[in-house]
């Protein structure tokens, strides 16, 4: 919500220019090294809340809830052990309004059925509040058998949508049986607006949601990729998928569908929001060869109300662009990018919208360890965190700039990889480890409203004394952000202002 407003300003007043970032570190705090800080929930004007799981050598992790105060010292610590048994499963956290829930899952073996529930959480105490709320009951086919929960707020968080998907057993029924997922929409005070089961007219083998919005008026989007015939990304030498948005309208009585196409071209990756005047803003890459890779960039503009396409258009990375993140020869060959997956999308006043990236990917090594009847095979992963790419595209679908960020990372954990970032008075920052050492430099890279890219070092590492977390950052004010780092039992939280 605060960036979606702080970036609509961004076409409408010039941006001042940013002289300096300040950096402020809370207290080292100490943690056990069972305890891990999955992410920060919320923030408020008392502090930040956090959510940790602390595991134990039988049974469950236990579920803790934090607070932190603005200066970053530890106000409470609260374990919420009455949800650590065995038959339950913690599904997620989430701030709305001011106001904290948990969801979770309960497994019923002597029924066979999990049941979902939410219950609200007191954020004086981290104690649960109140009763649990039942979402939903599904069968189910083991105590493993835990579906996917998703969330999104409006833009003006006066709803919010819920969506579950139960875990269905795989094999011969999943390719007979129709998508079948959970929808409940609440009104600014979590109050259930509509809540109804539905079944997508997909197979549920071929269909997998990409995302999930609503709008002011609780109507739900989901945004799908729907296969034909077989789970192949390409079949015969063509696409074997298609992206479609399916809207339920009039508390989920009333089912839209609207097609997302760009002809003879492929769709790489897409995302897509809600705007305030009742259209969906959709954006992402397309690609003149092959699925996994990136000719340019697209905009397609829906109207939610008869499903016509107001807008589609299309236009290819510049050279200059592409001298940036490939080599000089593959640029002027015109050769498209290595695909690059969508993080973000932000909404212009306009109707453009601003896309950013991250290249992604896996390597793999193998290696064999004894000899005779004890030689094994083996193998170790490392992930791969590069470019950053930002988008800024028109209402027309032109490219207003592109701009890059270098970065290479790689490590053999996901956890101190790629990046947060905030925007502040019209630019967008980017917070990331140069490279994943205790020793790395925390960079902070400035794109302006003309797409200048500015990288400086924030902070050393080495210096703090822990090892950033950049998913764990976040923007908790409009010129603050709040920073994460760990290393060993030794943690804290820190804060930038802009």
């Amino acid at each position: 919500m605060i960036k979606q407003l702080l970036f609509t300003l961004l076409f409408v007043i010039t941006a001042q220019t940013i002289i300096g970032q300040d950096v402020s570190w809370g207290p080292r705090l100490e943690q056990s090294t069972r305890n891990r800080i999955e992410r920060i929930v919320g923030e408020d004007q008392n502090g930040i809340y956090v959510f940790r799981l602390r595991s134990r050598l039988v049974g469950n992790s236990i579920p803790v809830v934090e607070h932190y105060s603005k200066s970053m010292i530890l106000k409470y610590s609260t374990k919420l052990e009455e949800l650590s048994k065995r038959n339950i499963y913690i599904d997620n956290f989430w701030h709305f309004n001011n106001r904290l829930f948990i969801y979770f899952t309960e497994y019923n073996s002597k029924q066979n059925k999990q049941v979902l529930y939410y219950q609200e959480v007191n954020k004086k105490s981290g104690q649960l509040l109140g009763k649990r709320e039942r979402l939903t009951q599904v069968p189910t086919y083991g105590r493993n058998s835990i579906g996917h929960l998703e969330y999104a707020a409006s833009t003006d968080s006066s709803t919010a949508v819920i969506y579950y998907s139960p875990y269905l057993e795989t094999g011969l029924f999943q390719k007979k049986r129709n998508a079948t997922f959970q929808l409940q929409i609440v009104d600014e005070n979590f109050k259930t607006i509509w809540n109804k089961s539905v079944k997508a007219p997909y197979k549920d083998e071929l269909f997998d949601v990409e995302r999930v919005e609503v709008d002011k008026k609780g109507n739900a989007y989901i945004l799908a990729k729907v296969y034909e015939k077989s789970r192949r990304s390409r079949k015969g030498g063509r696409v074997n998928y298609f992206y479609k948005i399916l809207a339920y309208r009039n508390n989920g009585e009333e089912l839209k569908e609207f097609d997302l196409t760009l002809d003879e071209l492929f769709i790489a990756d897409i995302t897509f929001k809600v705007n305030n005047k009742d259209q969906l803003i959709c954006a992402g890459f397309y690609s003149e060869r092959r699925i996994n890779s990136m000719k340019g960039s697209f905009l397609i503009t829906v109207d939610t109300k008869n499903g016509e396409i107001i807008s589609k258009g299309v236009e290819p990375f510049s050279k200059e662009l592409l001298m940036q993140v490939t080599s000089k020869r593959r640029a002027r060959k015109g050769k498209e990018l290595y695909r690059d997956y969508l993080d973000e999308i932000i909404l212009r006043s306009d109707g453009g919208a601003v896309i950013i990236a991250e290249q992604f990917y896996v390597s793999t090594h193998s290696y064999t360890t004894g000899t005779g009847v004890n030689r094994t095979e083996q193998s170790t992963s490392t992930y791969h965190y590069e470019d950053i790419i930002v988008v800024n595209i028109n209402p027309n679908a032109t490219t207003a700039w592109a701009a890059s960020i270098p970065k290479n990372q790689a490590a053999s954990t996901k956890s101190f990889s790629s990046y947060s970032h905030a925007i502040v008075k019209g630019r967008i920052h980017f917070i990331y480890n140069e490279r994943i050492s205790n020793r790395s430099p925390v960079m902070l890279a400035s794109v302006d409203t003309k797409g200048k890219v500015d990288i400086k070092e924030l902070f050393n590492n080495k210096t703090e004394r822990v090892l950033t977390r950049p998913r764990l950052c976040r923007q908790t004010s409009k010129n603050e952000m709040m920073i994460y780092g760990e290393r060993g039992k030794r943690y804290k939280f820190g804060k930038i202002s802009f």
